[in-house]
């Protein structure tokens, strides 16, 4: 019992070294596949939190989107992610900002020095002087920065955690009265509320799950926009029979889209195809058969080009057929994050 007690920390402490930064997803996704430690586990979904604060580092968060299980998220990632949405930086980033400064300042140590000797001030009073003011400086832009775009992925994350204390926060965001700083979100508003909206959905608030499902109703079915599968993952995240059974009514046309491709050439699609494809996403011992067992997953992520595949196609009368008959007593997975991956 020991010995594997002293293995376990061993083996915690040199997958550390491996978990930090963009170049270790190959890492992380190892573990997040193959591995059942809770504690690693952990320590890799931790180690992707404490990188997200900047937008450009939360676009790695959907990377995992299909790995992820709810226990991998401790309290503190969840307080991790709430925090981020105040934009207030923390004691890392105003560490790099302090650094950044002090290597600037290395160019003008020559100059600082003789302005000391002109001004009779100690070159150490004038050097923290000239410091301060350019770390205040670099704050200010660097903080105004970070208002400027919210990561939506923060939002996902904890309305999937059904996380309750974020329950004021999201709300606070969709009023615009989180912050009374100018600039918060400019850049990408609209997007943020709307993560927020189903985020609170997701919760059970009955206002926003009506709203959006009204909203995703007025978008037009369209299997050749490479954006298609994003309204329908939207209605799996919100996770209710009102969302899913509208993408269900959804499978019952039987049209075969077409659109100009290249070279002459027309691309062919089916949104019934899609549509009864995906929803094996969703629904749980739904009946489809895969060709290819083994990738499912990474199959099904993209199932605009099978809606026509004959292996599929031969299963759409089997499966309208399930669903006609399953339709008040099917069971929705609730386990598994749905969101886009690109903002």
């Amino acid at each position: 019992m020991k010995n594997n007690l002293i293995f376990s920390i061993i083996l915690l402490m040199t997958s550390y070294a491996y978990l930090s930064g963009q170049g270790n997803s190959y890492y992380r996704n190892s573990v997040l596949y193959r591995s059942n430690d809770s504690v690693l586990r952990c320590a890799v979904v931790d180690s992707i939190v404490n990188e997200s604060f900047w937008d450009t580092d939360a676009k790695r968060i959907p990377y995992y989107r299909s790995l992820y299980r709810k226990t991998d998220f401790s309290e503190s990632s969840k307080e991790t992610l709430l925090s981020y949405f105040n934009r207030s930086l923390n004691d890392f980033e105003i560490q790099k900002i302090i650094d950044d400064a002090k290597k600037t300042m290395e160019f003008d140590i020559e100059k600082i020095k003789k302005e000391s000797e002109q001004k009779y001030i100690s070159y150490d009073s004038l050097y923290m002087i000239k410091l301060n003011e350019l770390v205040n400086r670099n704050t200010k832009i660097v903080s105004a920065r970070a208002k400027s775009w919210v990561s939506p992925y923060y939002a996902y994350l904890l309305g999937w955690l059904d996380y309750k204390p974020a329950i004021p926060v999201l709300e606070a965001i969709i009023k615009d009265s989180l912050v009374t700083n100018k600039g918060y979100a400019v850049d990408n508003r609209e997007k943020l509320e709307t993560s927020c909206k189903l985020a609170l959905a997701r919760m059970g608030n009955k206002q926003y799950q009506k709203e959006l499902l009204a909203d995703y109703k007025k978008v037009e079915i369209s299997c050749n926009n490479p954006r298609y599968t994003d309204f329908l993952q939207n209605l799996y995240y919100i996770n209710n029979k009102e969302c899913i059974n509208y993408v269900i009514q959804l499978s019952e046309d039987d049209k075969i889209q077409t659109q100009p491709y290249m070279y002459g050439l027309v691309h062919e699609c089916s949104p019934q195809g899609i549509i009864l494809i995906y929803l094996s996403k969703v629904i749980n011992d739904y009946p489809l058969k895969f060709e290819y067992e083994e990738t499912k997953e990474i199959t099904m992520e993209y199932p605009q080009g099978l809606s026509l595949d004959p292996f599929y196609k031969n299963q759409f009368v089997i499966l309208s057929n399930w669903l006609k008959k399953n339709r008040e007593t099917y069971k929705i997975n609730t386990e598994k994050l749905f969101m886009p991956s690109d903002f």
